[in-house]
């Protein structure tokens, strides 16, 4: 009988649906190979991005922000951060709130909510700094035409600006 040495490398499947296999062969003398890192794009070495979500809320803006920062982190490299005006919310004013607190007609509410809109961009605009080659997401509802420009005009000459919406973005 042949030692476990001798035998041919085993052969790794790999499912891209549940009709479809490819064999992909094994690495010789690798058990769980390093993922291949590319480096940055080349537009983005040294310079700094921010990603504004855009739309309703419970529409999936923050968890699409999430998987993007993952992304360009593990398989670029590329450092990365999410300011979240819920979590501003939630740290400043508490997790609890009522629907009061988000009605357009009470004062009180929309100026803590702006208040907290004005924490996260002004952490955001700390953070990204020039020549840092860093990612931020400006994640919030952003659907108003007044507070996509109220963003621009905050990051007004130092970041490279995409609005993402739906999954698709668009650079300003």
């Amino acid at each position: 009988m042949a030692s476990a040495a001798a035998q041919p490398p085993a052969k790794r499947v790999h499912r891209t649906s549940s009709s479809d296999t490819t064999v992909v062969s094994h690495v010789e003398g690798v058990d769980n190979p390093a993922p291949h890192c590319k480096s940055a794009p080349r537009a983005f070495n040294g310079d700094n991005l921010v990603i504004v979500m855009v739309g309703l809320p419970a529409r999936g803006k923050s968890y699409i922000a999430q998987k993007l920062q993952h992304y360009l982190a593990f398989f670029h490299g590329m450092e990365g951060q999410i300011f979240n005006a819920g979590q501003y919310r939630r740290k400043l004013f508490g997790a609890q709130q009522d629907a009061s607190f988000f009605d357009f007609d009470n004062a009180a509410g929309a100026a803590a909510r702006e208040t907290c809109i004005t924490a996260a961009m002004n952490d955001l605009k700390a953070w990204v700094r020039p020549g840092n080659g860093r990612i931020g997401f400006f994640d919030a509802t952003n659907s108003t035409k007044v507070r996509r420009q109220w963003v621009m005009d905050q990051l007004a000459g130092n970041v490279a600006v995409y609005f993402g919406q739906d999954g698709a973005f668009t650079a300003l």
